[in-house]
């Protein structure tokens, strides 16, 4: 007891996960679990083993001690034989001894049994870890290259809900992974979510394999996470569980970015989890949601979060580039913009694009290379996600500017000799 967690699985039978409770459980401040803290959780549960063999040994001396060390519920054992409740409840308090009592003793005599087997269950697979030919050091220094057999910090459970509020590769791009370790549960998120996720973690496949990196998942298990995606619009209301609806919100972020928010109960409990969010009105995107009809509590990405991550003025920014852009024209240059492929080339679009159309800048072709063409059509195709002045221009105006023709996509790498 005195070891916290610890002493809790140590007298509980009910450890199921405990695999994934390893590295939790001993894994130091520094972010690795040891041989030693192995071993040490291997003994207790040969202690507690032990413990429930002598238990089994003399069953019939005190129900009532054996069902609390088993973690069975008067109404279980009730459930479970012939007996009622006053029946059971008059033979733990009076130790009272008679053919019902045998039934009782039968059930937990055959109760003991089954967690003892589990537990050497247990005991076998971290024996298995700790015999492992592996460098027992920090688990994100644990590459594939480094050791044949890598530890995983990550144990699956088949049929469970997963949340999709982006695709960033903190997040969905590594959905696919649990699939492939046996996830079979479905997937929520907004459909452009499903588009760009599935686009970017098959680029980065491709991308992977021509570098010469082994490959966390496949193309299989990525079809795998398709093929289980739920897609949910904003707003929409869906159970996911039979207590816990879940609603997807705008995080103005990306396309299709969201914020889950989790009605839980009677609706006396609120949560609501981000991924990255933003505030600030764009060229591309609405700005986040920030009224919910209820929230106790709210878990926020914060990778931008600290003091000095103070976002430029909109229009500040603009203007910069357009100078740099005018700039490296009058002195015949030639302007390369590296720029993430998904949001950030969208919005830099739409700014070239204006500026062009009002003459802020020359007109020249603007090539437009590897994915962003893609991730662009994706867009495209979900209007309604769109900033609302956006919107206005492709359904009232008919112009839609990421067609405009200064956009020039390079089909190969030929192309860009120039």
């Amino acid at each position: 007891r005195g070891a916290g967690i610890l002493g809790r699985i140590h007298n509980s039978p009910k450890i199921l996960g405990l695999p994934s409770a390893i590295l939790d459980l001993h894994r130091q401040k520094k972010g690795y679990l040891t041989r030693k803290s192995a071993n040490k959780l291997v003994a207790v549960l040969q202690s507690r083993k032990e413990y429930l063999g002598t238990l089994q040994e003399h069953t019939s001396s005190n129900i009532k001690l054996i069902r609390q060390a088993l973690s069975i519920s008067r109404e279980t054992l009730v459930n479970s034989t012939s007996l009622s409740t006053m029946q059971v409840q008059y033979r733990e308090d009076q130790q009272y001894y008679d053919i019902l009592t045998e039934e009782i003793i039968v059930f937990l005599h055959q109760q003991l049994q089954n967690t003892q087997d589990y537990v050497q269950s247990i005991i076998n697979k971290i024996q298995q870890l700790i015999s492992l030919e592996v460098d027992w050091q920090q688990i994100s220094m644990i590459g594939y290259q480094q050791n044949s057999n890598p530890l995983v910090d990550i144990e699956v459970a088949p049929f469970k809900n997963f949340i999709a509020n982006s695709f960033l590769t903190h997040n969905s791009g590594f959905v696919p992974y649990l699939y492939k370790w046996g996830y079979q549960g479905p997937v929520y998120c907004t459909p452009a979510t499903r588009n760009l996720m599935t686009l970017l973690c098959l680029d980065y496949l491709d991308v992977a394999e021509h570098e010469g990196k082994l490959l966390p998942y496949s193309q299989k298990d990525v079809k795998a996470m398709v093929l289980r995606n739920i897609v949910l619009d904003y707003g929409e209301v869906t159970d996911i569980a039979p207590d816990v609806r879940l609603t997807l919100h705008n995080a103005g972020h990306i396309l299709g970015s969201a914020i889950a928010h989790l009605h839980i109960g009677d609706g006396l409990y609120n949560l609501a989890y981000t991924g990255d969010f933003k505030y600030g009105r764009t060229r591309l995107l609405e700005p986040a949601t920030a009224n919910f009809p209820r929230l106790e509590t709210l878990i926020m990405e914060s990778t931008y979060g600290a003091s000095g991550d103070i976002t430029p003025n909109y229009k500040n920014a603009e203007l910069k580039i357009i100078r740099a852009i005018n700039s490296t024209i009058e002195r015949g240059g030639k302007v390369l913009i590296p720029v993430l492929a998904v949001g950030r080339a969208q919005e830099i679009m739409l700014v070239i694009e204006d500026a062009m159309r009002k003459k802020l800048i020359p007109s020249l072709p603007i090539y437009v290379d590897g994915m962003i063409s893609e991730a662009t059509a994706i867009h495209t195709t979900h209007p309604e996600l769109l900033n609302r002045s956006l919107q206005d221009k492709i359904f009232h105006q008919g112009h839609n500017p990421f067609l405009a023709e200064y956009f020039v996509q390079v089909e190969n790498a030929n192309a860009r000799t120039d």
